[in-house]
């Protein structure tokens, strides 16, 4: 690791990121809050510096070239490492305050969601939830990315090396016909579900941990 200055600066880096998601120099400057030409001048610097051209474009379109396309996912981690210093700083002074990006998979969010998200609001009111509701695949590859800090996902899923728990969820007696207790099923209703689900929201407020949930097929 080198100590002298880099030749670039974080906010160059999300102007190459902005330009790189939205293939446009208008809508990149308007999403960074300022003038397209001050980004077109910044994004100039930071290609001189590095050496190497990112974009090729013209008046009809902006295109990456082979070496933006390295530079850029390379930009995108270090953005996302800087966004995790910050969030570790207030974890630190504070575990209970910051920002905390939990993912949940469409099956479940309409059960968990509206009894969950006000519970934590109340009980941790300096946290920020950022629900992101989305498949299990993309959920995990948001994890591993680390553009997600927790996950709700199905039992089945392929979360890699991620730590993950999983919720047990059992029906009352009464919900049981004695033809069910015979074969051992019985069918759940929401209400049935909505208290383990809470309890492994709570837990979410522990980062980079995955949660697991035992179906991704909703309750009948």
């Amino acid at each position: 690791m080198q100590l002298a200055p880099h030749p670039f600066t974080l906010r160059q880096l999300q102007y190459v990121v902005a330009v790189a998601d939205s293939l446009s120099f208008r809508k990149a400057a308007a999403r960074c809050h300022v003038s397209q030409p001050s980004l077109s001048a910044q994004l100039a610097l930071l290609e001189e510096s590095l050496g190497v051209r990112l974009f090729e474009r013209d008046r009809r379109r902006v295109l990456l070239t082979s070496a933006g396309e390295k530079l850029v996912e390379r930009a995108r981690r270090l953005l996302l490492e800087a966004d995790d210093l910050l969030e570790e700083s207030r974890r630190v002074g504070d575990p209970l305050a910051g920002t905390l990006r939990v993912g949940v998979i469409p099956t479940v969010s309409p059960y968990l969601l509206p009894a969950v998200a006000p519970a934590l609001r109340r009980r941790f009111p300096r946290l920020t939830l950022a629900w992101v509701e989305e498949k299990t695949e993309v959920l995990v590859r948001d994890l591993d990315a680390g553009a997600l800090d927790a996950a709700l996902v199905a039992l089945e899923a392929d979360v890699g090396d991620v730590e993950k728990t999983a919720p047990a969820i059992h029906a009352p007696p009464s919900r049981m016909d004695s033809e069910e207790a015979t074969r051992g099923t019985c069918r759940l209703k929401a209400a049935d579900i909505r208290r383990p689900l809470e309890k492994a929201a709570m837990a979410a407020v522990s980062p980079d941990m995955a949660r697991v949930l035992p179906s991704e097929k909703p309750p009948r």
